[in-house]
């Protein structure tokens, strides 16, 4: 889309430890919640030049919305590169420190993950599925459900690295 304005932007972070992305909450032109129609005059009123007795002006009354956006110097639209800089600059306050994730997001994080790897695998449990097939696929999907076994701590969620599909 050509010509997003950013009306706002507000709770910036880095997004990552090396520092290459902002993550914000941000209002765009583009988005927003109209919440009334002012009306400018009625036909009852004197009326600017050009304009009918029965004409009525309305103007919307917007609210902008407030999104979540992560901001990078490399967005292929033009406000997320404009975005990404004035953060940078300091134009919406300084840019707070990453923070990683507690060992409770990070479980969360693995789980969906894992969930999302057990779903796609649903289709070897059939009957119509070779059992040599169904032998490769049950030690894969058993190692999903042990993963999260022993982590005890955020960095343990981090360092973690998912078995390898058949």
């Amino acid at each position: 889309m050509n010509n997003i304005k950013i009306e706002e932007v507000r709770n910036c972070y880095w997004y990552n430890e090396a520092k290459t992305l902002i993550n914000c909450e941000a209002q765009f032109s583009h988005i927003f919640t109209v919440i009334s129609e002012e009306v400018l005059y009625t036909s009852g009123d004197t009326l600017p030049e050009g304009k009918d007795i029965g004409d009525v002006k309305t103007e919307a009354v917007k609210t902008y919305e407030w999104l979540p956006f992560l901001a990078n110097p490399n967005d292929v639209e033009a406000h997320g590169r404009k975005l990404y800089a004035n953060a940078v600059n300091g134009d919406y306050g300084e840019v707070a420190e990453f923070e990683h994730p507690s060992l409770e997001k990070e479980l969360s994080r693995i789980r969906e993950r894992r969930n999302h790897l057990l779903k796609e695998t649903d289709w070897t449990r059939g009957d119509d599925v070779p059992q040599a097939t169904k032998d490769k696929f049950t030690t894969y999907r058993q190692e999903l459900r042990d993963m999260t076994e022993g982590i005890d701590t955020a960095e343990k969620a981090r360092a973690v690295v998912f078995p390898t599909k058949p």
